[in-house]
């Protein structure tokens, strides 16, 4: 064979491969994960390492309620006909004003810092958001905080003092250690349904020395169903006056752009059966969970309720 004929061979075989490549990604082009956004990083979000179930389990409290308080609870439930119709909103404030410390950036000193356990706090900014309800100042002031990571300065904007006090310092008498989180190998850590429990009726009784018994309790998604999780919402912000937290699995909330799915603290504070949602407020923000921004937003309740049964194990209610 000729050089000129073995140049054209060449040629021709490395057009062929280029088309073969080219037909390849035509065929199976890259495919984007949903809701991603180039411009935040994929490690940030709220509730990372808890395990299916994590949240009934664990944690600090020992107290056990009376089972009168939850008997009393349980026939409030009952009392509560079947819902068809009505709405009923709390004031947005203060909780739309809540907002959690992002997971970087500068404390209220001017001092830098990065502290990913700050990426769980939905539970102390959910308790902060609530307790405001009960007539609890928040206003602490400027106050330096410590967890196992690090140790940051906060005042009263956005509450952020309150959340941190709340995070490391709240201590019901039952604790086995101050702070409503628990903190595992960096940066996971949680807070679960009974320290929330606690912490609210702690913090909502001045510190009563029956606090446990005062007003808030659990019930897992499990032992609730639709109409029931209706009306206990119904029975707390319409006939008490008093907001409610829900773990929910994020992903299922609007407010949420890049969903790891996982557990996630929201404080409801309306209901309006009418147009069947709910009105909730978030207090985890860009920085640190990639949300449209802390505030208040609402939801479909079929949608709240389907992320409660598929929030992996840990769907349910402090009411």
């Amino acid at each position: 064979m000729s050089t000129c004929s073995t140049f054209t061979t060449r040629i021709r075989r490395s057009i062929q491969a280029l088309f073969i490549v080219f037909l390849l990604l035509i065929c199976f082009p890259k495919t984007l994960p949903a809701h991603a956004n180039s411009l935040v990083a994929s490690s940030t979000g709220s509730g990372k390492g808890i395990q299916p179930g994590q949240l009934f389990t664990g944690g600090k409290s020992r107290r056990q309620q009376d089972p009168k308080f939850l008997q009393s609870k349980q026939q409030r439930r009952g009392a509560t006909p079947n819902i068809v119709s009505g709405s009923n909103h709390l004031s947005y404030s203060p909780a739309q004003d809540v907002s959690e410390p992002p997971y970087t950036g500068a404390d209220s000193a001017g001092h830098g810092y990065t502290d990913k356990y700050f990426w769980n706090e939905c539970g102390p900014g959910a308790s902060t958001a609530t307790v405001g309800y009960w007539g609890v100042n928040l206003k602490r002031g400027t106050h330096t905080y410590s967890d196992p990571y690090t140790t940051t300065t906060w005042n009263d904007s956005n509450d952020a003092s309150y959340v941190q006090y709340i995070a490391t310092q709240s201590s019901p008498p039952a604790f086995t250690s101050a702070g409503e989180m628990t903190y595992n190998a960096y940066p996971n850590a949680y807070a679960t349904f009974a320290d929330v429990r606690d912490v609210l009726n702690w913090e909502a009784s001045g510190h009563s020395s029956n606090y446990s018994n005062y007003f808030y309790a659990v019930a897992g998604v499990g032992n609730l169903n639709k109409t029931t999780f209706k009306n206990d919402v119904q029975q707390d912000i319409q006939s008490s006056g008093k907001p409610l937290i829900v773990s929910v699995n994020d992903a299922y909330l609007p407010d949420w752009i890049n969903s790891p799915g996982t557990s996630h603290f929201i404080t409801i504070l309306g209901y309006n059966f009418d147009n069947n949602t709910m009105t909730y407020s978030e207090t985890c923000g860009k920085v640190s969970c990639n949300t449209q921004h802390t505030g208040i937003y609402t939801i479909n309740i079929d949608t709240l309720w389907n992320g409660m049964v598929n929030d992996n194990g840990n769907g349910g209610i402090i009411w």
